[in-house]
């Protein structure tokens, strides 16, 4: 080899290190540099000479080396997917890669995501509280988040869950009818259900209701 061929050579070892492409996962000068383990497929390749991954990112990851996780509120494939907005907390905080929510479910949710209602007939935290049995309707449903029965109360009683029977002195729906007069008793106490007195009636008059 000549001396002008030779000291060619050394020049581009020197001052051309991307000549020689890095071997696999590797880049940059001296090819000392690895790829990001956050490139997409299972060799993590990327450019030899600035690391930029070859295939773009693994779900929950950007940025052209694949080593930055997605803004906060968003994950999965090209960072394009947004928290769900019923993950607990004020910002609404998931995982990076798959979307669950980094402190469960707001109450009424349930699932990974928290994108699911609770089960029929449940609600509240973790979907832990039944509906009230007195909810109006076959199937007792209320609100998923705080239980408020969806079609009102059974006869005989009130509140928004429909919990509380009938104040002393009154009965049936929406608790808006008045024991009778003649009920036995200083209070006229009668069934909160369907207004049967419950010491009986006052002389001379009759009937479960004592209105005869």
């Amino acid at each position: 080899m000549s001396l002008w061929m030779s000291s060619l050579l050394r020049i581009l070892v020197v001052y051309s290190p991307f000549i020689l492409e890095c071997e696999h996962e590797t880049y940059g000068k001296d090819c000392s540099l690895t790829c990001s383990e956050h490139c997409k497929e299972e060799d993590n390749s990327c450019d030899n000479v600035d690391g930029t991954c070859d295939q773009g990112c693994d779900p929950g990851y950007q940025g052209a080396l694949c080593s930055q996780e997605c803004d906060h509120g968003t994950y999965g494939k090209d960072c394009s997917i947004t928290c769900s907005e019923h993950c607990k907390g004020e910002d609404n905080s998931c995982d990076n890669v798959d979307g669950t929510c980094d402190q469960g479910c707001d109450p009424g949710y349930q699932g990974a995501l928290c994108t699911q209602e609770c089960d029929h007939g449940t609600y509240g935290k973790d979907c832990s509280l039944t509906c009230s049995e007195h909810c109006k309707g076959e199937d007792n449903s209320c609100d998923n988040v705080d239980g408020t029965c969806d079609q009102g109360c059974d006869p005989g009683y009130q509140g928004a869950q429909c919990r509380h029977e009938c104040e002393s002195g009154t009965y049936g729906k929406n608790c808006s009818i008045t024991c009778s007069k003649h009920c036995i008793g200083e209070d006229n106490s009668c069934d909160n259900v369907d207004g049967t007195c419950d010491q009986g009636c006052d002389p001379a008059y009759q009937g479960a209701l004592c209105s005869q």
